[in-house]
């Protein structure tokens, strides 16, 4: 995946979560943050979940997330060429394109 553990305003302490071995507990939080500022998914908290989904293998789950940041920012290309990476992993090539 394009994204580094170390991107641009990620949340440092739901990484330092991560980073301890606490995934869960780091996606809850994430997750907690996502909802507090419904109806609009903010892009960084949402790219950072994205990243963990894709760490656990969850690459279902990484492209139906994708998919719903999409809906929000749709001309955003980094969210675009982590969906085609996360379809091409999953042999979705001509989605992917």
């Amino acid at each position: 995946m394009a994204l580094s553990p170390l991107a641009d305003n990620w949340q440092s302490d739901v990484q330092a979560l991560w980073e301890q071995g606490q995934q869960q507990a780091a996606i809850d939080r994430l997750l907690e943050r996502i909802n507090a500022a419904r109806p609009a998914i903010p892009r960084r908290l949402g790219l950072q979940l994205v990243y963990y989904i894709f760490q656990l293998g969850d690459l279902p789950g990484a492209e139906l997330f994708l998919r719903r940041l999409l809906q929000v920012h749709p001309e955003d290309l980094e969210i675009l060429e982590n969906l085609a990476a996360v379809l091409s992993r999953q042999r979705k090539a001509a989605e992917a394109i």
